[in-house]
Formats: structure tokens, C-alpha cells, sequence
């Protein structure tokens, strides 16, 4: 029924398992059929299901089921609406849908494409822990990602300048 399309799915990536692995995990669950699939697998699908593509996908994938009749979805979890225009307006041009992970992305779609998107959030992969307060000076923070999406990360208008910066692990 419900059907995430990788041209090359990576469970490494947090974006491959988090936005793709678990909800199968979670959709499995409940008795729904739902799996991870690509051109080499796609005798698994069938009219019935709804595929969701991903920025990891070639989007004449999309094109090619969508002309079948099939109903596809976009997912966006990182806004890389200005490093792959070209194939971000292709995917939410064609959609029938398109998912997000957060508001700020919900409203970076409607701005760039003028589509609505459904917001479904990141699922968490370990267990919550309750916040307990430190007294530690200076603020100590853990960095849960890869250093390349740093840059993103708005430290300079968070941190003070002066305050040293610890390394980061991949």
C-alpha cells in the first residue's frame, strides 16, 4: 500500500532510515503493507500503492510510474530547494502529494512551489530521555548529525564568538 522509492537506499543515511525504514517498521507493525523499493524491485508493486520518492531519487522514476497511473508522493526532509532546483520543482511539480518534517520546511515549499505539503516529524531512533539542568559553564552541546550540515547551522547568531567550538565526530 504504501511504497518509499530509493534509486540506491543507504541505511547508514538518517534521512534513508528515518524518513523511509522506520515508518515501514512502524506501518509493518500495524498490519499495513508498506516497503522500501526501487527499479529493481518494483515487480513488488502494485496499483494500489502509494510511492514516495525522496531527494535521492532520479526524478524520470517518478515520472515513469506517475505516466503508469500510479499515485506518488515527494518527501522532503532537507530544504535543497537552491542546490537541486532543477529536480526539487520536478518532484513537487509532479507529486500528487508532498510530505515534510517540520513547519519551517512546510513554508520553504509553499514559497518555492506554492504547493501545500503535509508535515509528518522525524521518528526518534533511541530512547527519550528526560532534560535534566546542569549547572555547566560554559553551555556544553552535542551535535546529533554529519559535520557537513553544520554550515546550515546558525552557531554564529547562537554562540558567542569567543567561545571555543569542539571538534565533530561523523
Amino acid at each position: 500500500m504504501i511504497k518509499f522509492w530509493f534509486d540506491k537506499y543507504r541505511s547508514k543515511r538518517a534521512s534513508h532510515r528515518i524518513r523511509a525504514l522506520r515508518p515501514v517498521e512502524g506501518l509493518r507493525a500495524l498490519g499495513v503493507d508498506a516497503d522500501i523499493v526501487n527499479d529493481k524491485s518494483i515487480d513488488r508493486l502494485s496499483k494500489d500503492d502509494i510511492v514516495i520518492f525522496t531527494k535521492d531519487t532520479d526524478p524520470a522514476q517518478m515520472l515513469e510510474l506517475k505516466k503508469q497511473g500510479y499515485r506518488v508522493g515527494f518527501d522532503i526532509c532537507d530544504n535543497k530547494f537552491k542546490e537541486d532546483k532543477g529536480n526539487y520543482e520536478v518532484y513537487c511539480r509532479e507529486a500528487d502529494f508532498i510530505t515534510c518534517n517540520t513547519e519551517f520546511q512546510q513554508k520553504e515549499v509553499q514559497r518555492f512551489v506554492g504547493k501545500q505539503a503535509h508535515i509528518y516529524i522525524d521518528p526518534i531512533e533511541r530512547p527519550i530521555e528526560p532534560h535534566t539542568r546542569t549547572s555547566c559553564e560554559p553551555v556544553e552541546l552535542l551535535w546529533y548529525g554529519g559535520s557537513a550540515s553544520l554550515k546550515y547551522v546558525g552557531f554564529g547568531e547562537i554562540i558567542p564568538i569567543s567561545m571555543p567550538v569542539a571538534s565533530t565526530i561523523d
